[in-house]
């Protein structure tokens, strides 16, 4: 079940800060790993799930996913899904949403004079979840965390919504701690 944040005195230490960042995760991540990027698993048309369509107020699917591992030195340390619902898409900064390719897309969502973010939530995801199925497809099958933790926020631009979700891979402690 998503939450605000507000309750973050239940969170486990080792991840509030990275549930609870407000700036560019992508700037953040740079900063621990000069060689960052972004590698795409997925990018298509089709329905959200449908906490993401309620938390979108219900648009109408077919929607644009878009699902990346953010690296760090070619590990993966975050799986990422963005949910662009079709009107979303429309206009230049939209139409560029579509071809982002190993682009982050938060070099874009915080390039804006505004703050972007709102409605912040975080989870912890078990295996029954869609979401932490799609984060774990990649780990290894012999040594699956019981929970993933991750977090989502609503993004508007050009107005139009943009649902982002993060779900913080073991490894990225792994990596943070090494360095």
């Amino acid at each position: 079940m998503w939450h605000s944040p507000h309750l973050s005195a239940q969170l486990p230490p080792l991840w509030r800060d990275w549930l609870l960042e407000t700036g560019s995760l992508t700037q953040r991540l740079r900063a621990l790993s000069p060689e960052f990027s972004v590698r795409v698993l997925q990018q298509t048309w089709r329905a959200a799930f449908y906490d993401e369509q309620q938390f979108l107020n219900f648009p109408a699917p077919p929607t644009r996913i878009r699902q990346v591992h953010l690296c760090c030195e070619q590990i993966p340390v975050v799986f990422a899904r963005t949910v662009m619902p079709r009107r979303s898409l429309c206009g230049s900064r939209g139409q560029a949403l579509q071809h982002l390719g190993a682009q982050p897309l938060g070099e874009i969502l915080f390039a804006q004079p505004r703050r972007p973010r709102a409605q912040l939530q975080v989870t912890a995801l078990f295996a029954a979840h869609p979401l932490y199925r799609l984060a774990s497809r990649h780990l290894n099958p012999e040594n699956l965390p019981t929970q993933l933790w991750a977090r989502r926020s609503l993004f508007h631009l050009a107005g139009e919504p943009l649902l982002v979700t993060e779900v913080f891979l073991p490894s990225l402690l792994e990596y943070a701690t090494l360095t």
